[in-house]
């Protein structure tokens, strides 16, 4: 039976969603190691799959052909993948170097592939549906956690990595350490937000305002003094964008919460450990690892000529180049510097214009569309992506931490659909 190119359209769109279901839930499913370093992950056997089912399409129609009005986008992550294929030269480890193309190729992959199966607006709401469902899921895991101190296998809370006690109530869900998963709950958080505020239904509103004050409760769970103060940049982005009447419910339930977090003796163990978490950060003076790494990173920086010192390998220059102790802590813990450094200053300085112009361009759509969906996930993408700048930095890198590229495919495809809609380039 001869099949349609919409039904093989509708089989592509499909298997897309399996790949970016496979991309949340990570390695949580099954590893198989394949050598030291190297394994083999669901995600990955999916995008071999759909990059294969694309191919023969391809090959037998005759036709690939995609909606895009964001051209200048694409074109970037282009330069950045092959400037990164590039510095493979001088980089000093290269298996370091060839790590981190793959962990890029996947991202960008995300962003391309995404923006190729979603450009109407139902597929904007299919994400966001998408996004609420993934990280009601990964809420549920970090809770379960939290409350059995029983982890996935994929999670590094074990007792033979150190975690004893009531340490080993911090939540990771599907990711490797507490870092990742705060980060994950700050960029989606707004979704929750979303939920609460744009769903009529009263008892699904309920339902989302929940959720907001257990992904808080979770996020101050994970110890990440940055995502506590991304989470409240957001909260205040959040403040700014309602109307005067919504400012209003927002500040009563949010004084509710509040009340709450004090008055219930389970909880209020939270509160003190927000407070504890913020007052922290006074330590953090010119002598900390954090700030020594990031002064390692700025002398590989001048002695790469400001190119770069090649993909992946500020590790390798930070075990073997360092001037500053970090005392065995060799990942700089900062993915602007991580670009920076491992980039160079003109694929940092691109990024930063692309990250800038996605968010000029969402705060313009939220203002200014009458679709429904596209504004509802524009405002979302908008408050999320205020919050990662600081975000990002609590991890130790989030290069491979595939949420955060599909943050990134969901604004963009935002953006295009709405562009496509009212015939804009």
């Amino acid at each position: 039976m001869k099949m349609s190119g919409k039904s093989i359209a509708n089989l592509l769109k499909i298997n897309w969603w399996i790949v970016l279901f496979l991309a949340i839930i990570g390695s949580c499913v099954l590893n198989i190691p394949i050598r030291k370093d190297i394994h083999l992950f669901p995600f990955r056997i999916a995008l071999l799959f759909f990059l294969w089912f694309l191919s023969t399409y391809i090959f037998y129609t005759g036709k690939f052909y995609i909606s895009v009005r964001i051209k200048n986008y694409l074109l970037f992550l282009v330069v950045w993948l092959s400037w990164a294929i590039l510095s493979f030269v001088w980089a000093q480890s290269k298996f370091d170097a060839i790590r981190h193309i793959v962990f890029l190729s996947f991202g960008i992959f995300i962003i391309f592939f995404s923006i190729y199966c979603f450009h109407k607006e139902k597929d904007i709401k299919s994400l966001f549906y998408f996004w609420i469902s993934m990280t009601i899921l990964l809420i549920g895991i970090g809770i379960f956690e939290n409350l059995t101190m029983i982890h996935l296998p994929s999670s590094g809370i074990t007792e033979k990595c150190g975690y004893f006690g009531l340490m080993k109530r911090v939540p990771t869900a599907v990711f490797r350490n507490p870092n990742d998963y705060a980060t994950f709950l700050c960029l989606t958080f707004p979704f929750l937000y979303g939920f609460a505020k744009y769903i009529k239904n009263h008892s699904l509103k309920f339902i989302g305002f929940m959720l907001l004050g257990i992904s808080l409760y979770l996020i101050v769970s994970t110890r990440s003094r940055a995502n506590i103060i991304a989470l409240f940049i957001e909260i205040i982005v959040i403040f700014l964008l309602l109307s005067k009447t919504s400012k209003v419910k927002f500040v009563l339930i949010a004084g509710t919460i509040f009340l709450c977090l004090l008055i219930l003796p389970q909880i209020r163990n939270f509160y003190h450990l927000m407070i504890s978490q913020i007052t922290s950060l006074k330590y953090l003076g010119p002598s900390s690892i954090r700030v020594n790494l990031i002064k390692n990173g700025w002398s590989f920086l001048v002695n790469s000529a400001f190119l770069g010192v090649g993909a992946g390998n500020v590790e390798w220059y930070m075990a073997n180049k360092a001037i500053y102790e970090t005392f065995g802590d060799l990942n700089i813990h900062n993915w602007w510097m991580e670009i920076l450094v491992n980039y160079g200053v003109i694929i940092f300085t691109l990024y930063v214009v692309f990250y800038i112009n996605i968010l000029v361009n969402l705060f313009a759509i939220l203002r200014n569309t009458k679709n429904n969906w596209i504004k509802i996930v524009a405002e979302i993408c908008f408050i999320s992506l205020i919050g990662f700048p600081l975000s990002s930095i609590s991890s130790s890198s989030i290069m491979a931490i595939k949420p955060i590229w599909l943050l990134f495919a969901t604004a963009l495809c935002v953006v295009n659909c709405y562009r496509l809609q009212n015939n804009v380039s």
